[in-house]
């Protein structure tokens, strides 16, 4: 995914002033990014507002004039596809004053629409490094602010820093998060709104010279605000299987439309959600509960472009170059046998691990074989198939496309980026199930057993034929219930 992504918005009236590089300070730093998290995390639109504000502020003590200072803003994580079907903007602003403050507006419009969708920083940092790998595109620093405390995505982004190896990273972290592993960054805690002369203590991070620092981790920090419950005594239904995509061990491959019926922009938000979901998968290839991932393109023809044994990592995973043929037909059927056919191969599947197909599609053409024959056998033998529609040229959904997915496993894209939750609930559903020979007590309506599963096998003994049964619970306790 070698794909620039600087993309000129309509600038919008200019409701704010911008005084973006009409200061007298200098800086260290000869090209500074400033990455701006619009996700999710963020938590309110208040925030994200105070956020952009924030950085007019920082921008506006430097002197621009000079030219002396390069300037690249980008911000991650909008929900709204009428202003973001990208996972992360780059404005290549340089050293054009009115261009940045153009920049800055569409960005300030942009928070307050209130549609804050999910990416990983993981994936961002990807996203980046895949823009910025040429040497015409190097920073001295980057700014990273984010409302991030996953800890998950933040250890995997981490693993990625080496790839950046003459930056210099300064976390601004909004919420909280512990970064710890980014060794070297110099990461700054406050929350928001910040106060009077913060953008002061960013400038200071970006001399060579300084020495890592930590301010936030282990401290005392202000928690993200938080929905209150609402009062009352209703019970709180129990899982068997609680919910934890970081800890799942499916066998997943990835199947995605690499036709012309998307458009780059949503291609690539597409390959991005799908890297951002499982950048928070455990992929390795050791022994134990870790998960397995391929990964299929399709179009007229079909391509293997991992293996269930290729990653050892999620960093693996979202750095490799996931890429398209870019025509016409739409071969699904082959793309699913393909995914059969790793699955069926005892050196690629595990025997124990549930075989997930995430299928990421525009539609199905006529003109090509049809593929539910294929999709039946394969959920017919325990597989389970997640797909998200992303609908043909008329934006409509296609109706073949929810006959393939499982029970419960279609995901309406046409008009919206994807619910990240919905997709790691529907990965935790996917990786509840009964192995072999047993079999759930009772079962969802998407398919993952509510009461536990059971053995049951006759045993004959005098004239009595007892039943008995073995419950397995989800954590590894076993324990037998025998009834006459």
């Amino acid at each position: 995914m070698r794909v620039l992504l600087a993309l000129l918005l309509p600038v919008l009236g200019l409701a704010q002033q911008c005084t973006i590089g009409q200061g007298s300070n200098g800086t260290c730093a000869n090209h500074i990014a400033v990455i701006i998290d619009s996700s999710s995390y963020l938590g309110t639109s208040d925030r994200a507002d105070q956020l952009a504000q924030f950085i007019n502020t920082y921008l506006s003590q430097y002197d621009l004039t000079a030219g002396q200072t390069l300037i690249t803003m980008g911000f991650y994580g909008m929900g709204d596809p009428s202003v973001s079907w990208s996972p992360i903007f780059l404005f290549f602003g340089q050293s054009d004053i009115s261009m940045i403050c153009n920049d800055w507006q569409t960005l300030f419009a942009a928070e307050q629409s209130n549609n804050m969708g999910m990416c990983t920083i993981a994936t961002a940092l990807a996203s980046l490094y895949n823009t910025t790998r040429d040497e015409d595109w190097n920073y001295d620093q980057i700014v990273w602010l984010t409302a991030s405390n996953d800890t998950t995505d933040i250890q995997t982004a981490s693993a990625m820093l080496p790839a950046f190896p003459n930056t210099n990273f300064t976390v601004v972290s909004i919420g909280g998060g512990d970064f710890s592993s980014w060794t070297g960054a110099r990461v700054l805690c406050q929350n928001l709104p910040f106060p009077m002369g913060f953008e002061s203590k960013i400038a200071a991070q970006a001399c060579r010279s300084a020495s890592g620092n930590n301010q936030c981790n282990h401290a005392g920090t202000t928690a993200m605000p938080t929905t209150p419950r609402p009062t009352g005594t209703a019970p709180t239904p129990t899982s068997q299987c609680p919910c934890d995509i970081t800890k799942s061990w499916n066998d997943v491959m990835v199947v995605y439309d690499g036709s012309n019926v998307l458009t780059d922009v949503k291609f690539q938000t597409m390959v991005v959600l799908l890297q951002s979901i499982i950048s928070r998968l455990p992929i390795s290839q050791a022994i134990g509960q870790n998960s397995r991932v391929g990964v299929i393109s399709y179009a007229k023809n079909v391509r293997l472009i991992a293996n269930l044994t290729k990653y050892n990592s999620p960093v693996d995973a979202i750095m490799d170059d996931w890429t398209r043929d870019n025509v016409e037909q739409t071969n699904i059927k082959a793309a699913i046998d393909l995914a059969r056919d790793t699955f069926n191969n005892p050196k690629q599947h595990r025997q124990n691990a549930r075989k997930v197909i995430i299928l990421a599609a525009s539609t199905y053409r006529e003109g090509t074989d049809m593929p539910l024959s294929s999709a039946s056998t394969f959920k017919d033998n325990g597989g389970v198939i997640i797909v998200i529609g992303y609908g043909d040229l008329k934006g409509e959904a296609s109706q073949v496309l929810r006959q393939i997915a499982s029970t419960g496993y279609f995901i309406d894209a046409t008009s919206k980026q994807p619910d990240f939750n919905q997709m790691n609930s529907l990965f935790c559903k996917a990786n509840c199930f009964c192995p072999t020979p047993y079999s759930p007590v009772s079962s969802a309506a998407t398919g993952e057993p509510t009461e536990g599963c059971q053995y049951v096998s006759k045993i004959r003994k005098l004239k009595l034929d007892p039943i008995t049964k073995v419950f397995i619970r989800f954590n590894g306790n076993v324990f037998l219930d025998r009834r006459r």
